[in-house]
C-alpha cells in the first residue's frame, strides 16, 4: 500500500515513531547545502528496524574541491553508527557522489553492509529493488563532465537563492525558490531524455521485483509505472524527505519541513526546507464524486500529473460538508459551506495556491475568503450556466452572464478551454482570460476489436443525460443503425419512455467506458453549450470519428476534417462521419496530452499569482467628516457627493517597482 503523508501529519511528539523500515538518500554530507540539523531532528523522532542509505550520503565530489565538515555532519554519522550498535540493520548503497565506496561492495564496516543494490521484501511479500539510480541518468553515465558542471551550477543556485529573495522582500514579494525552480527544470530534462523512471521499472522487472526504491534525482515520488511501483526517497538538500514502511506494510513519504520545537534554526535553512517540498494547490470545486463528468475527470487527471511538475493537488469538495440535492438535478449535491467552515479548511490545508473550479457554494465561499484576505486565486470557466438555467427557467441569459462575469473578474486569472469560448467571454466583458486545454489518456482510450452493441452501425453518445445537452436532437435523427447512450442524468427516464428503440447503457467508467467507445462507428455530440467536450477526445482516441454542430467546443477540437464532421444539419454530419478513417481520428487525438495540459495549468497559475488580484471597482460613497466639520466633497452636476482620496503608498511603490517585474517570476 502507498500513502503520502504531508508535513502537517508529522507529529513532533515526545516519543519516537517506529517503522518497519526507513529509506534515506542524498544527504550530501560535506556540503554547505546539507540539512544535517534537520536530519538529526528527524532521527530523534523516527526509528526503524531496518535502515537503507540509498546513495550520495557523503559528497566526495565536493570534498575533493575543499573540505567542509562541521560538527553536525559528524553527529549524523555518529547517530547512524549508534543505531547500528543498538541492533538496527543498516545497508549502505553508494551513489555517484560517493562512488568511491563502490570498491567496497560486499564488505561490512562498523556493522553497516555496503551493497551495489539489494532487495527489500515488504510485509505483503512484494520484492523492492533498492538502488541509487544514477546508472540510468544519461548525463552521469555518459557525460560526467556535464554532471560535474551541473553540480557546480546547482550549488551556485543555492547560494544565489538567499540573496535573490532578500531583494524580493525589499519589494514586499513572497518567498520563491530560485534553486528549486532551476533544479526542477534540469532534473525533468534529464528524466525525460533518459526515461529515468521507465528504465528503473525495467531494471526492477529484470531482478524479478515488483517495485523499485531509489534516489538520485532529488524529487520524492510514489507512482505506478506499468506493473512496477516506483518510489523515490527525495533528498536532504532541499526537500528533506524520506520514505518509510509501517509495520502494516504501508509506504509513506515523510516531508520533514518543520524544526523540532525548541530547536533553533537560522532563517535561510527554514526557507530551503520549505522550498524543497511540493508546492500545494488547493482546488475548490462543487463538482466531485459521485458525479461523472468532464470537470471531475479533468481535475482527477490534473492531480495525477501535478507531482511530476513539483506540485500536489488537494480538493475542497462537497464530501467535506453536509449537502443538499440540487433542485431539478438531484444527482448534484450542493454543499452547505459557510465562511467559517471554508476558512477553517483552507487554513488547515495551508495551500500555496488556490484555484476555484466552479461557481457553486464552495466556489463562492472560497472566493469570498480569498477576496477578504487578498489572496490571489484563479478560476476556471467550465460551464455555460446561463444557457443551462435558461433551458429550465424563463429568465434572461444576460442576468446570469453578469453574475458569472462578476465572479470571474474578481480573480487573478480565468482559465478557458478553447479560443472560441475565450472570444465569446471577452466580448461579454470577461477579463484576464488564459488558455487551458485538455488531454486524453491514449493508453486507456484506444482502438479495440470489440462490438458490445452489435454489428450494425452504432451511433454513440456519452455524457450527462440532461436537457442542456440537447440529446433530443440526436435521438430524433433517422439513422441507419443503433443509437446508444452511455451516462445518467435527470432526463434519462423521460428519454427512455420517448425513445424506446434507443439503448440506454447507463454510466460507465474505466475499461468499460473505453470498450463502449471502441464499439461505436460514430460519436455524436449534439450539445450547443459545452465549453470543450472531453468525451470527443476520448472517442477520437478510440478511433471513432465525431459528428457535431459547428459551435464552441466542437469547432475548436475538430480542427482536422478527417477526424470529424461539423454541420448545422446534424444528420448530414453523422452520415459524413460514418465514412471517415478511424486512423485519422486516433492520430488527431494523439496531439492532446495530459502532461501538457497540467503544465499549462501550472504556468497559468504561476503567472496569475504574480499578477495578483485586480483592484476593487471604485464605488462612490458620501464622505462623512467628524462631527462639526464640513463635508469635503465635489459635486458632479447634481447632488451626488464624490469623495477625494490619495493614491496609497502601496500603489505608489507598486508603480515604482513595475520595471522590476522580473523579480516576481
Amino acid at each position: 500500500m502507498l500513502k503520502k503523508r504531508g508535513e502537517d501529519d508529522v507529529l513532533h511528539e515526545p516519543g519516537v515513531r517506529r517503522y518497519r523500515a526507513l529509506f534515506i538518500s542524498d544527504l550530501h554530507l560535506g556540503t554547505k547545502a546539507c540539512q544535517a540539523e534537520a536530519f538529526l531532528d528527524f532521527l530523534r523522532c523516527h526509528d526503524a528496524s531496518q535502515f537503507y542509505l540509498i546513495g550520495d550520503i557523503v559528497d566526495f565530489w565536493r570534498i575533493k574541491r575543499g573540505i567542509y565538515w562541521p560538527q553536525s555532519h559528524n553527529d549524523v554519522l555518529q547517530k547512524l553508527l549508534r543505531k547500528v550498535r543498538k541492533g538496527t540493520d543498516m545497508v549502505f548503497i553508494p551513489g555517484n557522489h560517493d562512488e568511491a565506496m563502490r570498491d567496497y561492495c560486499g564488505m561490512n564496516f562498523g556493522g553497516i553492509a555496503i551493497e551495489r543494490n539489494t532487495i527489500h521484501v515488504g510485509v505483503d511479500g512484494r520484492r523492492y529493488l533498492i538502488m541509487h539510480g544514477d546508472e540510468f541518468d544519461v548525463v552521469v553515465r555518459y557525460a560526467k563532465w556535464l554532471a560535474l558542471f551541473g553540480d557546480w551550477s546547482y550549488t551556485l543556485a543555492l547560494w544565489a537563492n538567499t540573496h535573490f529573495n532578500v531583494v524580493r522582500r525589499w519589494f514586499g514579494m513572497p518567498y520563491w525558490s530560485l534553486s528549486a525552480y532551476l533544479k526542477q527544470k534540469v532534473k525533468r530534462a534529464v528524466n525525460y531524455i533518459g526515461e529515468f523512471e521507465t528504465a528503473l521499472a525495467q531494471e526492477a522487472r529484470r531482478h524479478g521485483a515488483q517495485g523499485v526504491i531509489c534516489g538520485h534525482i532529488h524529487h520524492a515520488a510514489m507512482r505506478q509505472v506499468g506493473d512496477v511501483i516506483y518510489i523515490n526517497t527525495g533528498d536532504w538538500v532541499e526537500s528533506c524527505t524520506a520514505v518509510a514502511e509501517t509495520e502494516e506494510g504501508i509506504f509513506e513519504i515523510i516531508r520533514w519541513t518543520h524544526p523540532h520545537p525548541g530547536m533553533s534554526m537560522p532563517e535561510p535553512l527554514v526557507e530551503e526546507l520549505e522550498a524543497g517540498r511540493l508546492m500545494r494547490v488547493l482546488v475548490a470545486t462543487d463538482a466531485w464524486h459521485p458525479q461523472v463528468n468532464g470537470v471531475v475527470r479533468t481535475y482527477e487527471r490534473l492531480a495525477l500529473e501535478a507531482p511530476a511538475l513539483g506540485f500536489e493537488i488537494s480538493f475542497l469538495a462537497p464530501p467535506l460538508f453536509r449537502t443538499l440535492p440540487c433542485p431539478t438535478y438531484p444527482e448534484i449535491r450542493l454543499a452547505l459551506a459557510g465562511p467559517r467552515a471554508i476558512a477553517s479548511h483552507i487554513e488547515r490545508m495551508r495551500p500555496d495556491f488556490i484555484h476555484i473550479a466552479t461557481e457553486g457554494p464552495i466556489g463562492l465561499m472560497t472566493r469570498r475568503y480569498c477576496r477578504k484576505t487578498r489572496w490571489p486565486f484563479t478560476t476556471s470557466y467550465h460551464t455555460r450556466f446561463p444557457e443551462y438555467v435558461a433551458a429550465r427557467l424563463p429568465l434572461p441569459e444576460r442576468w446570469f452572464y453578469g453574475l458569472q462575469r462578476r465572479f470571474h473578474n474578481g480573480s487573478a486569472g480565468t482559465f478557458v478551454a478553447t479560443p472560441s469560448v475565450a472570444a465569446d467571454l471577452a466580448a461579454r466583458g470577461f477579463e484576464r482570460l488564459m488558455p487551458w486545454s485538455r488531454g486524453v489518456d491514449t493508453e486507456l482510450f484506444r482502438p479495440r476489436k470489440v462490438r458490445l452493441f452489435g454489428d450494425d452501425p452504432v451511433f454513440l453518445y456519452v455524457g450527462r443525460i440532461a436537457v442542456e445537452k440537447n440529446i433530443k436532437a440526436f435521438l430524433d435523427l433517422d439513422l441507419p443503425g443503433r443509437k446508444v447512450l452511455v451516462g445518467g442524468g435527470p432526463q434519462a427516464e423521460e428519454l427512455k419512455r420517448l425513445y424506446p428503440d434507443a439503448l440506454f447503457a447507463g454510466p460507465r467508467e474505466g475499461e468499460a467506458l473505453a470498450e463502449a467507445y471502441a464499439s461505436a462507428d460514430v460519436f455524436v455530440f449534439p450539445s450547443l453549450t459545452d465549453t470543450f467536450g472531453l468525451v470527443m477526445l476520448e472517442a477520437l482516441a478510440c478511433g471513432v470519428p465525431v459528428a457535431a454542430f459547428p459551435v464552441s467546443g466542437p469547432k475548436d477540437v475538430l480542427t482536422d476534417p478527417k477526424a470529424g464532421a461539423l454541420g448545422s444539419d446534424l444528420k448530414e454530419a453523422v452520415l459524413a462521419a460514418l465514412d471517415l478513417d478511424p486512423g485519422a481520428a486516433r492520430a488527431h487525438a494523439l496531439r492532446y496530452s495530459w502532461e501538457n495540459s497540467a503544465r499549462q495549468f501550472i504556468e497559468n497559475m504561476m503567472e496569475a499569482h504574480n499578477l495578483g488580484l485586480p483592484k476593487r471597482r471604485a464605488r462612490f460613497r458620501r464622505w462623512r467628516g467628524k462631527r462639526g466639520e464640513p463635508k469635503k466633497t465635489a459635486r458632479l452636476g447634481g447632488n451626488r457627493a464624490v469623495s477625494f482620496s490619495c493614491v496609497s503608498l502601496g500603489d505608489a511603490l507598486g508603480e515604482f517597482a513595475s520595471p522590476l517585474k522580473w523579480l516576481a517570476t
